[in-house]
C-alpha cells in the first residue's frame, strides 16, 4: 500500500511538469509531500509490523518482523526516486529513468550475496534499501539539471524544501479551521 502514495504524487507532478507549469516548485512540492507522507505511512507501519505479522501469519513467521521493517523504511527512499522519476517523464527523460533504475538494480544484485551471507533475510532487505537508496541518489543528481531544478532544492534541509512543507501546511490549517459564523448565518439559528 505505501509505494501508492508516491506513485499519486508521481502522476500529478507527470501532468503538470509535462505541461511546464511552475516546474521547480512543483518538482520540489511533489517530491517534498512524497517523502513525508511515506515517512509517516512508513512510521505507522514499521511500528505495526511487529504485531501484524504474527497476527496474520502466526508465530512461525516471527523472522520476518525486522527484514519487513527495514524494508518499509526503504520505500521511504524509493518515494523521492519515483516522484523525480515522474517529474523527468513528463519532461521526456525517460532515459534518466532507466538509468536510475538500471544502476539501482546492479547496485542490490552485487551487494545480494555478501550481505544474505552475512545476515540472512535482513541483509536481502537492507538490498532493497540500497537499491532504492541507488535510485534516489541517481535521480537527485541526474534529475534537477535536466528538469531546471537546483539540486540542493531536493535536500530536506534546503529552504525550498523547507517552502514548500510550510505552504502546504499553512493550506491544511486553512482547510481545517472552521469558517467564523457570519452575523446574518447567527440570527437565522436563532
Amino acid at each position: 500500500m505505501i509505494p501508492v502514495i508516491p506513485q499519486a504524487f508521481a502522476q500529478v507532478l507527470f501532468t503538470r511538469v509535462a505541461r511546464s507549469e511552475h516546474r521547480t516548485a512543483a518538482v520540489v512540492s511533489a517530491y517534498a509531500r512524497a517523502l513525508v507522507v511515506t515517512a509517516m505511512a512508513a512510521a505507522v507501519a514499521i511500528i505495526a509490523i511487529p504485531w501484524l505479522v504474527p497476527l496474520i501469519y502466526g508465530r512461525g513467521f516471527a523472522a520476518a518482523v525486522v527484514p519487513a521493517m527495514v524494508t518499509v523504511g526503504g520505500t521511504v527512499l524509493g518515494a523521492g526516486a519515483q516522484v523525480l522519476q515522474g517529474a523527468a517523464r513528463g519532461s521526456m527523460r525517460v532515459r534518466v529513468c532507466v538509468e536510475a533504475e538500471v544502476a539501482a538494480i546492479l547496485v542490490a544484485a552485487a551487494a545480494a550475496w555478501p550481505m544474505t551471507r552475512l545476515l540472512g533475510l535482513v541483509g536481502i532487505s537492507l538490498c532493497f534499501v540500497l537499491g532504492r537508496a541507488t535510485s534516489l541518489g541517481w535521480m537527485a543528481f541526474r534529475a534537477p539539471p535536466l528538469l531546471g531544478v537546483p539540486r540542493l532544492a531536493l535536500l530536506p534541509w534546503s529552504a525550498e524544501f523547507s517552502e514548500s512543507l510550510r505552504a502546504d501546511w499553512r493550506y491544511l490549517a486553512g482547510l481545517l479551521r472552521r469558517p467564523a459564523a457570519s452575523p446574518a448565518s447567527s440570527a437565522e439559528a436563532r
